[in-house]
């Protein structure tokens, strides 16, 4: 069974969908174009968390444990509750610094990417 992803990210406005469309383009001009599988439409989020390292660090855990290809259920704010499966090839982190001093408080950023199953 796959895992659930609980944490909130900060902003989840960074969405975007693809389709994966096959083409065959002739030498007159005129293409033909069909949709690629039967899930054809992929959605990606580029998702920011913040909080201090005890959180980052369960996040970075967590994604670490699903290995870039491990799907695991979210749910988007704008699927209204319905839980998707993702997978999340990387992230990156930084410790948030004010006049170069440490502030204890973390950021990771991250892309959850679609993922479709029979």
């Amino acid at each position: 069974m796959h895992q659930i992803f609980e944490w909130t990210p900060l902003l989840e406005v960074a969405g975007s969908s693809s389709f994966r469309v096959l083409s065959a383009q002739f030498g007159d001009g005129y293409a033909q174009e069909v949709g690629d599988g039967i899930n054809t439409k992929s959605d990606s989020y580029s998702l920011t968390f913040k909080g201090n390292f005890e959180k980052i660090k369960a996040i970075m855990d967590f994604i670490d444990a699903h290995q870039g290809y491990l799907p695991f259920y979210w749910s988007p704010k704008d699927y209204q509750g319905d839980m998707l499966l993702w997978t999340c090839r990387g992230y990156s982190k930084d410790n948030i610094s004010h006049n170069a001093r440490q502030t204890g408080i973390w950021s990771l950023s991250c892309t959850f990417v679609q993922r479709h199953e029979p």
